[in-house]
């Protein structure tokens, strides 16, 4: 891909991420970001941490850099509360794109597989959070580990992932295995676990309640919800629920002894595709998980080349559609605006036609349909990353 189509892509993606993002109002997440947003503008940083333990389950670091961004963007620069929210989001695609296109400078495929996937436009203008930006930096490691013996640059990478959310720390096993040789290991370690564990410390010291500091940062990776991953595959064979709870509590054991035994394959092939396979491992595993978490994969996907990002891409777009629709109008129906968005008008109108469909028992169902769709098409593709690749092929080559 030439350098001016590239450029072209990126500014007309950037533009179209840009106008969802001031249409779209968002996700609860949205919503209470904003919220932080305001109890930092008004009564300063020891208030947010003060305000109780949902601060604390909303990853305790980033919460001061979405308050800060908030008050910067949409109180000083004027831009709407919807787009400013998203303003870090969209910067983690940015990066991603950014560091697909130095990965494979004369191929374009991976770029354009990340950059107009609707898996990534929904996740980035409508979900919001800051799955992408830490996602990016997870791609960065590992391409780093790719290029370099030190692992210091890597490890930063590593440890900025961390701090935005915890989750990245999971991948431990593959961003090891994948660095070169013990000095290698040692200094991903390093420059990894250091910065992220002295920003744990300043949330420690400042957060009026640190068990809550402790609780948000050691929450189970088996999910929350149970209404997607494998529970979701479950409930929809059989509604004896009550039977998959106890796999709530073992689904990060689940998590951590695939990832172990998939070691040795990691040392086999290109760090970003180990990644990749722990991510796939995690969807598979994991009891229940946030709907914006379908984003760790998109850019390691890419990568890999179309046979595996888009079976994904269309699963979780058709099942991302069906939930945002719910999404949304639960919202609508509770009341939930962004003050000073023009669209508004426009969402009631074709919420109030969808609202009570999307909210019912049948829709339900069908997410969970679509869930099971997604866990099968998540299975298939995992099966498919694992397998060898022939000399040359896409999985095969170093990034």
């Amino acid at each position: 891909m030439t350098r001016r189509r590239f450029l072209a892509h990126l500014l007309a993606g950037l533009g179209l991420r840009l106008a969802l993002a001031l249409f779209w109002n968002g996700s609860y997440d949205v919503y209470t970001l904003v919220r932080f947003a305001g109890i930092f503008q008004h009564d300063g940083l020891w208030a947010l941490y003060a305000d109780g333990g949902r601060v604390y389950h909303f990853h305790p670091v980033v919460v001061v850099l979405y308050a800060v961004v908030l008050y910067l963007f949409s109180g000083l620069a004027g831009l709407p509360l919807q787009l400013a929210v998203k303003l870090p989001a969209i910067a983690g695609d940015l990066l991603s794109a950014g560091a697909l296109r130095a990965a494979r400078p004369s191929d374009g495929r991976p770029f354009l597989l990340f950059w107009w996937n609707p898996v990534s436009l929904l996740t980035t203008c409508y979900h919001g959070n800051f799955d992408s930006l830490h996602t990016a930096l997870v791609l960065c490691a590992a391409l780093l580990l790719a290029r370099e013996t030190s692992g210091r640059s890597a490890g930063l990478a590593w440890a900025g992932a961390i701090v935005l959310k915890k989750v990245p720390a999971l991948w431990a096993p593959a961003l090891l295995a994948s660095a070169r040789g013990w000095q290698g290991r040692s200094r991903l370690l390093l420059w990894g676990v250091l910065p992220a564990g002295a920003a744990f410390l300043t949330a420690l010291v400042l957060a009026p309640e640190p068990r809550n500091v402790v609780r948000a940062f050691t929450y189970s990776a088996g999910g929350y919800e149970g209404s997607w991953g494998i529970v979701a595959f479950a409930r929809l064979v059989s509604q004896a629920s009550s039977a998959l709870r106890p796999y709530d509590a073992a689904a990060p054991a689940a998590i951590l002894a695939a990832s172990l035994l998939l070691v040795p394959l990691f040392r086999r092939i290109p760090p970003w595709r180990a990644v990749l396979l722990q991510i796939l491992a995690f969807y598979l595993l994991a009891a229940g998980f946030g709907l914006q978490y379908l984003a760790w994969g998109l850019p390691f996907l890419a990568l890999a080349g179309p046979r595996l990002a888009l079976p994904f891409s269309a699963a979780a777009t058709l099942h991302l559609s069906l939930a945002y629709v719910q999404g949304a109008s639960k919202a609508f129906l509770h009341g939930l605006r962004f003050p000073g968005n023009v669209w508004n008008d426009v969402h009631a109108a074709a919420l109030t036609r969808v609202a009570t469909v999307a909210t019912s028992e049948g829709w339900d169902r069908l997410l969970l349909g679509t869930a099971a769709v997604l866990w099968l098409a998540i299975l298939w593709t995992s099966i498919a990353a694992a397998r060898p690749e022939p000399e040359g092929g896409p999985l095969s080559v170093r990034a």
